[in-house]
């Protein structure tokens, strides 16, 4: 193998870049290349340097580059030399080698494994009436491109032409060119053979497709696995496979019949009788598929019915019934995805409408409507949603002029726009709260303005010696507003400038009482009531100096 695939990329031989690895053998390397003059990929076989010095190799490898142009044959561009080595420039096949295929965790249908083989029959046939024998065929020298379902077949002329190494050898100086499991038993007779060695090949490359075994199993002795082709039998296909057409029994027989004579005279004729086969099980597989459809229709499965028609179709294109019920489930699964479109359409409208989103409202409710103008419930629908929208557009330029209001003092201003933003929505939890608290503030205010207004009030009459009437005023105040300082302030000097009145108007009476009494002489009376006077206001120097 090659171990340093990094040091080959990027090299070039002649007009072709080097970009990775695509096989090894004994002979020589499979490059990965582009083509630098045209952009395209390449596959490079080149010869190592002694099987390119041998004369007959040449010539072989001469030969491949004149492999017939054929859709299902790798396409051959251009032969060379360098450094040496031959080379030899072919199509890059997208795609897998059948022996890959074989060993996957995904194998072929049935189907698309008859259909590999029989485009392998068809670029056969198509060699053979050129005069080329492949000699090599096997499952590595197949591609296939599963999408969609293509097979090629590389290496003609010289597939895997080794020197005959002791185990491999027909004679002592003799050369083999093929795979010996794949091997007609003319070839291992060593007597003249024809296009019906790659017939042989094709029908053992057949049988391990079909059952994932060799007809004639491989050995590390190759003189066993010659022996079992010359002599034995191939195990039926019944000692692998159950539920298969029983003609491929017969298909096999006479693919990997030991006589020449007995095996199909063409690729043609093998790849028609495939055909057949696969004609056969597709009319089967297709009415089977067609049942499920029609099942799956009624079940109302119809994007699975859906598929299932187109694969009728693309295996039958001319079932006018499948083409028919297809019609009809196109039509109605159009109907359910509009209807499904249509429901998510306005569950989205509601999910708007519900988060306030009235502009994506209006706009998913518009194309509803425009998808089902004839219905009334949806533009009523779409009526409520734009109504909706201008009571929030209108809410929202009340409140915001409301806002600016109350930034400036206007608290009835304010609370006048948030009462008529609370008419356009009454429910609306944050339009009354505001107004609460508007509504809250403009009575504080309200009870400010008052209690100073009666403060004024009350200061007039206590400058007017109207001290009750003050008095009477301060004490409402108090009751409005008891934390107020101002008013408790005012009420204790009215209080004061009245208790001061009525003790001067006391204080007056007693003096006037005495100055009675003194003039008509009644002195002692005149004592008792200074004395009581006294008593009364001991503090008043008039009523000490009086008594």
């Amino acid at each position: 193998m090659v171990k340093n695939v990094s040091a080959i990329v990027g090299k070039k031989i002649d007009k072709y870049e080097i970009t990775g690895v695509l096989g090894e053998g004994g002979m020589g390397i499979v490059y990965r290349a582009v083509n630098m003059d045209m952009g395209r990929s390449v596959a490079i076989k080149m010869l190592n340097e002694g099987f390119s010095g041998q004369p007959e190799m040449r010539r072989r490898f001469y030969k491949e580059a004149q492999a017939p142009l054929h859709p299902n044959i790798a396409i051959v561009f251009d032969v060379g030399e360098d450094e040496g080595k031959l080379f030899i420039v072919m199509e890059f096949v997208e795609g897998e080698p059948l022996n890959k295929l074989v060993s996957s965790d995904k194998p072929l249908p049935l189907i698309d494994k008859l259909n590999v083989i029989e485009q392998v029959c068809a670029g056969l046939g198509f060699a053979h009436q050129k005069g080329v024998i492949h000699r090599d065929i096997k499952p590595a020298n197949i591609i296939v491109n599963r999408s969609p379902l293509t097979a090629k077949i590389v290496d003609f002329g010289i597939a895997t032409v080794q020197t005959v190494r002791a185990e491999t050898r027909l004679t002592e100086t003799g050369k083999v060119i093929g795979t010996v499991p794949y091997m007609a038993p003319e070839r291992l007779r060593d007597i003249p053979s024809d296009g019906r060695v790659d017939i042989f090949a094709t029908g053992v490359m057949l049988y391990l497709l079909l059952t994932g075994r060799l007809p004639f199993p491989d050995d590390p002795v190759p003189a066993v696995v010659m022996q079992r082709i010359l002599n034995e039998p191939h195990p039926p296909l019944s000692n692998w496979l159950t539920n298969y057409p029983p003609a491929l029994d017969w298909i096999i027989d006479r693919a990997l019949a030991k006589e020449q004579d007995d095996r199909y005279l063409t690729a043609e004729e093998f790849g028609a009788d495939l055909h057949a086969v696969i004609d056969e099980l597709k009319k089967g597989q297709v009415e089977e598929m067609f049942a499920d459809a029609k099942r799956l229709t009624s079940e109302l499965q119809l994007d699975r019915a859906f598929e299932v028609l187109n694969q009728v179709i693309k295996i039958a294109p001319l079932h006018t019934e499948a083409r028919h019920l297809l019609s009809t489930v196109t039509q109605t699964r159009s109907k359910q995805q509009r209807a499904e479109q249509m429901r998510k359409l306005l569950a989205d409208a509601d999910e708007a409408l519900g988060s306030a989103r009235y502009t994506d409202a209006i706009s998913m409710l518009d194309q509803a409507v425009r998808r089902d103008p004839n219905n009334t419930g949806l533009k009523d629908k779409l009526d409520a949603a734009k109504e909706k929208k201008w009571r929030h557009d209108e809410i929202a330029n009340l409140m915001s002029q409301a806002d600016s209001l109350r930034t400036r003092g206007d608290l009835t201003g304010a609370l006048n726009l948030v009462d008529k933003a609370l008419m356009l929505d009454e429910h609306n939890t944050a339009i009354r709260t505001v107004h609460a608290d508007l509504a809250r503030q403009a009575k504080l205010l309200a009870q400010q303005g008052k209690i100073k207004e009666m403060l004024g009030k009350a200061r007039d009459e206590i400058s007017a010696k109207h001290y009750t009437a003050a008095i009477e005023l301060l004490r409402e105040a108090g009751k409005l507003d008891p934390s107020q300082a101002e008013v408790e302030k005012l009420l204790q000097i009215a209080a004061t400038a009245q208790e001061e009145v009525q003790r001067r108007r006391l204080i007056e009476g007693v003096h006037a009482d005495i100055e009675r009494c003194l003039s008509s002489e009644e002195f002692d009376r005149a004592t008792e009531l200074a004395e009581l006077a006294v008593q009364r206001m001991p503090t008043e120097t008039s009523l000490i100096q009086l008594k």
